[in-house]
């Protein structure tokens, strides 16, 4: 059932196709020892990560099917569920994490704004949304670069990056909530709802592989 989940997780995320996430059987080029040393965390957590760089850095996988086979009911097994299985996901629960807060926040300034600025007809919801995503993308940006990605990379490049990130990601978001709103008829907040849950998934693979590329060992 873990790896089940697991590589479902991962496949939302990373946009590959990996059928066992868990398997400590791996072989890897000589030319990859570099890009693994940088890679963080410790043992279940740190395969995951690997897989995770991989992914990101379109290193090609190759998956070999082998017969499993436990001996004594795999009661050597050092596995811990819930433990192990927190440290597995934990990159994944920061970044929804930052998420979260950083939507929460911009749900809320965008809600007080729409309330401010509805004297001015239809083009308040467009002035709530973007002023709202100025703000709570500031917030993203930081707590991504500093928690969860943990970058060592400049500021000035992972902000150029996130900034030309956050531009097109607003850019669509505001298309789709006129198209809700004005065009199909949703109301406000459940349209600002549905659009920021369908961008997560993009948000999450454009900054895993491209504005924070560089990681802390």
């Amino acid at each position: 059932m873990g790896n089940l989940v697991t590589r479902f997780v991962f496949k939302i995320v990373s946009g590959r196709r990996v059928s066992d996430t868990q398997t400590g059987l791996r072989a890897f080029s000589a030319g990859l020892i570099s890009t693994f040393l940088e890679v963080g965390g410790e043992r279940y957590e740190y395969e995951m990560n690997v897989l995770l760089a991989c992914a990101g850095d379109s290193v090609d996988i190759a998956e070999v099917p082998i017969r499993t086979i436990y001996e004594d009911g795999n009661e050597r097994s050092h596995f811990h569920p819930v433990r192990d299985s927190f440290l597995i996901y934990r990159g994944i629960l920061m970044f929804v994490g930052s998420s979260l807060v950083s939507f929460l926040a911009d749900y809320a300034l965008f809600g007080l704004l729409s309330l401010v600025l509805a004297p001015f007809g239809a083009a308040s919801v467009i002035a709530a949304n973007v002023l709202a995503r100025v703000v709570s993308a500031t917030l993203n940006y930081n707590l991504n670069r500093c928690y969860v990605f943990r970058s060592d990379e400049g500021v000035a490049t992972t902000a150029s990056r996130y900034a030309l990130l956050a531009v097109s990601i607003l850019a669509v978001n505001t298309l789709l909530l006129w198209l809700l709103v004005d065009v199909v008829g949703v109301a406000v907040l459940v349209a600002k709802l549905c659009v920021e849950l369908t961008l997560f998934v993009v948000n999450w693979v454009v900054q895993n592989k491209v504005v924070f590329r560089g990681r802390e060992c």
